[in-house]
Parts: C-alpha cells; sequence; structure tokens
C-alpha cells in the first residue's frame, strides 16, 4: 500500500536536556487515516537538518519510515556535536521503551552505560555514521551493527587519491580542513590521510577551521604558500575552502578535495576547482539502519557487524549520475 509521509517538527523536553525532533510515520492512502505504525524506533544523531549530509540523512529516515510503516522519532542536539546533550537524549530514548534504537556512538566512555543499559533491557541498537572503532567493536559499548564508512579506512582512499590527482611527493604539504575538532570520525579519517601520505615523505597538517568562517584556511595557506592541496572534511570546510581559492586567486594552483556531496560539491567538480569528494552516502546509512532494525525486530534477523558505506568517490567520471541523487535528496 502506497503510503506518504508527514514530518512535524517540534521541541521536546527531555529530562536534563531539550532536543529537537522529527517524527516519519506512515499514512494512509489518498489522505485516510493514519496507518497504526507497526513499530517505533528512536534515532539519536549529533547532526541535525541544518548540514547538508544530515538532511540527505534525514530524507532517508522518512522514506524508510514510509516504506516500512513504522514511526521514526529523530532526536539531535540543538548545537551539532553536543556529545554531552546526545547522551542525554539517548536515555530519554531508552526510557521511551522503543522497538529500536539508532545512534551515533561519539565517545566510548560516555555511551557505554547508557548502551548497556539498552541491550540489558532488549532494546536493539543500530550504531550509524560514527563508532570509535568500526573494525573493533567492544563489549562495553554494544551494538548489533554498524552501518557508515570505516573512517580511518576512508581516509586512506582519499589519501591514495589525493596523492594521484596531484601528483604529491617527497617533500610536498597539504592541509587537512576540520570544521568539528573533536569528532571522533573526523580524526579518523585524518588519521588514514596521514598513514597513507606520511610515509611518502607528504607532511600533512591538520587546521580546525570552525563554522564557515574561512579565516583559518587563509592564516595556513598565508603560513605555508607551497601547501599543494586541501583536503576537507565536509562542505562545513570545503564550502569556506573553496571561499580562501576564489578569493587568493588559487583555483588550479592549490587543490581541492571534499567529503560528503552537495550541489556545491557537484559544481566545482564540474568546475575543476575540486578534484573529488568521498561519499558516506548518508541517505543509504539511513535506510540501511531503520532496514536492519527492523528486520531483527519483526524476524529476529542478526545482520553482517559492518555495512561499510564510506569508499565511495565522487569525480568527473561519475559526477552526472550523483548530481540527479543530490537534486532528489539522496546524496
Amino acid at each position: 500500500m502506497r503510503k506518504r509521509v508527514f514530518l512535524i517538527l517540534t521541541v521536546l523536553l527531555f529530562s536534563f536536556a531539550t532536543a529537537v525532533s522529527i517524527y516519519a510515520t506512515g499514512q494512509g492512502e489518498k489522505g485516510g487515516a493514519p496507518s497504526k505504525p507497526e513499530y517505533t524506533f528512536y534515532f539519536v544523531s549529533h547532526g541535525g537538518p541544518g548540514d547538508p549530509y544530515w538532511q540527505a540523512f534525514i530524507n532517508g529516515v522518512n522514506d524508510a519510515a514510509k516504506s516500512l510503516n513504522v514511526k521514526i522519532v529523530y532526536v539531535y542536539p540543538q548545537k551539532q556535536g553536543d556529545v554531552n546533550e546526545l547522551i542525554k537524549q539517548l536515555n530519554s530514548a531508552i526510557a521511551a521503551k522503543p522497538d529500536g534504537i539508532g545512534v551515533t556512538v561519539d565517545d566510548e566512555q560516555g555511551f557505554s552505560a547508557p548502551l548497556l543499559d539498552a541491550k540489558k533491557q532488549g532494546i536493539p541498537v543500530v550504531a550509524f555514521d560514527t563508532v570509535p572503532d568500526p573494525s573493533n567493536p567492544k563489549p562495553t559499548i554494544p551494538y548489533i551493527c554498524y552501518v557508515g564508512e570505516d573512517s580511518f579506512s576512508a581516509g586512506q582512499e582519499v589519501g591514495r587519491g589525493a596523492m594521484d590527482a596531484f601528483k604529491l611527493a617527497s617533500g610536498d604539504r597539504v592541509g587537512v580542513l576540520n570544521h568539528e575538532a573533536g569528532n571522533i570520525s573526523l580524526t579518523l579519517r585524518y588519521n588514514g590521510i596521514k598513514d597513507v601520505l606520511a610515509p611518502k615523505g607528504v607532511t600533512v597538517d591538520q587546521v580546525s577551521i570552525p563554522g564557515d568562517d574561512p579565516a583559518q584556511g587563509q592564516n595556513y595557506l598565508a603560513k605555508y604558500p607551497g601547501t599543494k592541496a586541501l583536503l576537507t572534511m565536509g562542505p562545513d570546510s570545503y564550502l569556506p575552502a573553496s571561499k580562501v581559492l576564489e578569493n587568493g586567486n588559487l583555483v588550479g594552483k592549490v587543490g581541492l578535495v571534499g567529503w560528503d556531496i552537495t550541489k556545491e560539491a557537484i559544481t566545482m567538480i564540474k568546475s575543476g576547482e575540486m578534484a573529488f569528494t568521498a561519499n558516506e552516502q548518508p541517505y543509504y546509512i539511513a535506510t540501511t539502519a531503520a532496514y536492519l532494525l527492523y528486520m531483527n525486530k519483526k524476524y529476529h534477523f542478526d545482520p553482517q557487524p559492518i555495512f561499510n558505506t564510506g569508499l565511495g568517490k565522487v569525480d568527473k567520471s561519475n559526477i552526472d549520475a550523483w548530481a540527479d541523487l543530490v537534486k532528489a535528496g539522496k546524496g
């Protein structure tokens, strides 16, 4: 039966925290009475719709809720990356006793007690987007599977791609622009990039570039004018990096690599300003996480430990196909 999805943006008062939430549920055919959702899932995430990456993820949540006829409550902190608030929201989600939980595991120590509590209560948990080390899950942060990139190996792929795209050699320097210092996934990405480039004699600097302020990027290039390329961690770092290159007449002189795909990245790749962007595929992460929770709850399906979505690369060879997906909100 065809169903439509309604989004209701609201502010929920949780114990100890205020959380902005999105509800996604199935609706009856031709605008009829809502069909009763079969299950209720909570997705607790460090990112909200202000970030293009997370908007694509939320689109996946909506489509999965519609397709499966489940209710998904998507919860995120008012300040992106606020781990303390995120932990409080996770505890509130567990207290609601849902049929399943999806969560970004941003901190091993802080998330241990809530996840152990969820396991004790028999609430299945799927981790998505962020975990401390997907290749080495620990019993202290239990979840049935992880859906997202292996950030370290994705970083290695970006390092190899940059070596090839910019003909990097010993003595060269690149800057890795990080818009969210302290984020465990972004740190692993940087470590993966460095793991590939440093043994080749390439200097790899990590540069904090908070918000959309290009000042730190400008300062970095002023200090190291011979920099060969800027490797970025997402739209919040490649958009200001692009401003730096354009304002400094450095497009084509300093290379640029993105992470995640937006309409701006598509434009930059087509023009040649950006060599390529890594793509974690947030829409796929969201739909997969929801389907795995549904299959586990309904059919006791035990998924494989890791669904690695993060080795995709978008460049001129496949940009047109991805442009259509981004336009549809499914990047």
